[in-house]
């Protein structure tokens, strides 16, 4: 395995996720790889959504990409 280069982990808010995501940071350190993350945001605004009045769609959907990103921030900082 001396010739892994590159690491992608699939993640979404769930307990096996931050696992997952656990692991390819140990594994891209021990191979000196990159580690490739994509993170899966539910899309609340779609026909099977949320039903809420919501002043701004564009501003919500912000918040939940930002509340995301730092959740996995913690997760690898960890």
């Amino acid at each position: 395995m001396e010739d892994v280069k590159r690491i992608l982990v699939v993640s979404r808010s769930t307990k096996n996720c931050r696992k997952a995501v656990h692991y390819g940071v140990s594994l891209a350190k021990k191979y000196g790889a990159e580690l490739y993350i994509v993170h899966v945001i539910h899309d609340p605004f779609s026909l099977e959504g949320w039903n809420l009045p919501i002043p701004s769609l564009h501003e919500e959907y912000e918040k939940l990409k930002l509340g995301a990103k730092e959740e996995l921030d913690r997760i690898i900082s960890r």
